[in-house]
């Protein structure tokens, strides 16, 4: 209710130490109620306005607040629609863009909520297509794969020899690889449908990369939607 996306991520945080081992279904439970409730008043924002003419003027949630924009700001009229954007939704928009990064950081060495962890990506896509947050998009998609690059150097270390960081994860699985591919093919829809043709390939590639992990191949369904 107060928006404090910092306060929420310290207590996934401190919950994820305590339940991580022993009680993962309870942490999956906070979680998928943390993102519904997220994802709830953002459509109640949202309801307002239609246009999302205020929201596409802000190119990084991250940094709201720029020199530019200030200087615009006093230059230019706002509109009753676009002031309620700026003050009503765009706030909501930058606690949902919090959770999901939180939640995927937190999950991202965890094997036995994995699918949460791709559900969530997806959830985040959908999410940028919807408010055609390009810059949040690109950011989403580097971290993912930076992700995928960590997991992949732990898989190429001697058992025991792994960092804590990833006393979560229990190595690859095919399941794991094909959830890995069904994440990266929609974040090629995602980029393709905000027409990030860098990005797009870059994801072209990771799909490339998550192919060559199993020496099974994936599910002719899964082949099938990517080409």
């Amino acid at each position: 209710e107060l928006q404090l996306h910092r306060h929420a991520k310290d207590g996934l945080h401190q919950y994820r130490n305590i339940t991580q081992q022993q009680a993962p279904q309870s942490l999956e439970i906070v979680i998928k109620h943390l993102i519904e409730a997220a994802e709830n008043k953002t459509n109640q924002a949202a309801a307002s306005s239609k246009k999302y003419k205020a929201i596409l003027e802000i190119a990084d949630l991250d940094n709201e607040q720029t020199p530019e924009s200030i200087m615009l700001s006093t230059m230019t009229e706002e509109g009753d629609a676009e002031r309620t954007e700026r003050e009503i939704l765009v706030p909501w928009l930058k606690f949902s863009w919090e959770t999901y990064r939180s939640v995927l950081d937190i999950l991202k060495t965890n094997s036995k909520l994995e699918k949460i962890y791709h559900e969530t990506s997806v959830k985040a896509f959908d999410f940028c297509k919807r408010f055609e947050r390009k810059t949040e998009l690109r950011r989403l998609c580097d971290t993912l794969r930076q992700h995928l690059a960590n997991l992949q150097r732990a898989a190429q270390q001697a058992p025991g020899t792994q960092s804590s960081k990833f006393r979560g994860w229990e190595g690859w699985t095919q399941e794991g690889v094909e959830l890995h591919l069904t994440t990266r093919f929609a974040q090629l829809e995602a980029a393709s449908k905000l027409e990030l043709w860098t990005e797009a390939f870059r994801t072209v590639e990771d799909i490339h990369a998550v192919m060559k992990i199993s020496t099974k191949p994936p599910k002719p369904k899964l082949l099938a939607k990517y080409f």
